[in-house]
């Protein structure tokens, strides 16, 4: 059999497909699948992975995986998974976790320009609201009943009994 890359390249091109087809047929990103076709097994990532692409790119140039699989064992390093240098990421357990870089999305830094907008909003009522002095209503007569409303309620003796359900208030 051919190498790996050679034998996946032939596929694709005898189905008329180019790398970014494959790429969007597939959902493998168009790094991997160069880094396939090239045996750049550094750029690629962990086995389980390598093994998942080179399935799925088989399946859809309508290659059998399998000799490709036997041969990828024999071309994989057995060592553990490939260490990028370009983001080393963080092990728990031997499985790595990738970090972003630190880079926030557009949308996540509205969010918390939004959000510390109302903090300060609030901070600045609070501050306001606790400085000011009483208010100027002279607080003698509040809760003292004002002397020139009355107020009467009707009885249930008022009612006009010839008129059943029919109330007056």
């Amino acid at each position: 059999m051919e190498h790996i890359g050679a034998y996946l390249t032939n596929g694709r091109t005898a189905k008329g497909l180019s790398r970014e087809d494959i790429s969007r047929i597939t959902k493998i990103p168009l790094k991997f699948v160069v880094a396939l076709e090239e045996e750049d097994f550094e750029t690629l990532p962990e086995a389980v992975y390598i093994r998942g692409f080179v399935r799925t790119y088989c399946e859809e140039v309508g290659l059998s995986p399998d000799p490709v699989l036997g041969r990828l064992s024999q071309a994989l390093p057995k060592e553990g998974p490939v260490h990028h240098t370009d983001n080393p990421g963080i092990s728990l357990g031997g499985t790595p976790i990738r970090l972003s870089g630190g880079k926030a999305s557009p949308r996540s830094r509205m969010g918390i320009a939004l959000v510390l907008l109302f903090v300060v909003l609030g901070l600045l009522f609070g501050i306001l609201t606790l400085t000011q002095g009483p208010s100027k209503t002279d607080m003698s007569q509040v809760g003292r009943p004002s002397s020139s409303v009355h107020t009467t309620y009707p009885s249930v003796i008022d009612q006009n009994v010839s008129e059943p359900g029919r109330y007056y208030f």
